[in-house]
């Protein structure tokens, strides 16, 4: 049931960019302006808690020092979720559209609609089934980890299985609702049964090509990030603050290759879509 190659599906984000570079150049506007407002947003609200935070980052400190550091940020970033995933869902929409429907007029594929508010409802969805599959993990984890620990020599293989098993499930659920997204775009409607039988007998595929176009994104954040590294020269004094030049030109670039990243992994959902839909019609 190959009805696809999984290498042009994984490089439909290359394609886009290469095809639409003004509007992955306006995505990614969209973007950076909405980061370097929350940041902003951020500064104003909990400055001295920020400055803590990247203070304890700078110094190296350790994960449960900088959790505990991180506590009184929390409020605030919380109260930015529902901006960042209508943002997203925005974003996600305009991809979906620049692969089903390249002919569409418009800025750049932008619009603020019924279909972003759809596909708001669907990042809000996978936000939550998120959130209790990670409940559930640590949940079973600890039982687990109790178990293991009482097993003796035994503990070591009981953990090492419990850990394939959460990351086996993780990434047939993950490849499963994969389609769901720009299915919701393509059909008008919350698209979770059609999506999830799309994918009946098409996992292994599937699953290629997102691997390859995760292999991409991480080569291109490498690349963004060694070239980032180059603002940190623009404040020669270090100082730990999230608003200095340094600081907000590093934040903006790494947007830009965060909004390149997601290109590269959301098209090729989108291409699959299209090319599982021609087949069902017969183009």
């Amino acid at each position: 049931m190959n009805e696809f190659p999984a290498t042009d599906v994984a490089l439909e984000g290359f394609r886009l960019t290469r095809e639409h570079p003004r509007a992955v150049a306006a995505w990614a506007a969209v973007r950076v302006g909405f980061t370097l407002i929350a940041v902003f947003v951020m500064n104003a609200v909990s400055g001295p808690q920020l400055t803590a935070f990247m203070a304890a980052v700078a110094a190296g400190r350790s994960v449960d020092e900088l959790s505990h550091v991180a506590e009184p940020l929390l409020p605030t970033l919380l109260g930015l979720v529902p901006f960042d995933l209508a943002v997203q869902a925005i974003l996600m929409t305009a991809v979906f559209r620049a692969v089903s429907q390249p002919l569409t007029t418009g800025p750049h594929y932008l619009r603020i609609g019924v279909e972003e508010l759809r596909m708001f409802g669907v990042n809000l969805l996978g936000m939550a089934a998120l959130l209790l599959g990670t409940l559930v993990v640590s949940v079973v984890g600890g039982g687990v980890s109790l178990l293991a620990g009482s097993a003796g020599s035994a503990g070591v293989l009981i953990a090492a299985v419990y850990f394939a098993v959460v990351v086996a499930a993780g990434g047939y659920l993950a490849v499963r609702i994969s389609l769901i997204p720009a299915l919701t775009q393509v059909e008008g409607r919350f698209a979770l049964s059609h999506g999830w039988r799309m994918t009946a007998g098409r996992h292994w595929v599937l699953l290629g090509a997102y691997v390859m176009a995760g292999i991409l994104g991480v080569l291109i954040y490498i690349l963004g990030a060694v070239i980032g590294s180059v603002f940190q020269l623009v404040d020669p004094s270090h100082v730990v603050s999230f608003t200095s030049p340094a600081a907000l030109l590093s934040t903006a670039w790494m947007t830009v290759v965060g909004v390149l990243i997601s290109v590269v992994l959301q098209a090729p959902g989108a291409a699959a879509v299209q090319a599982l839909l021609s087949v069902r019609r017969g183009d």
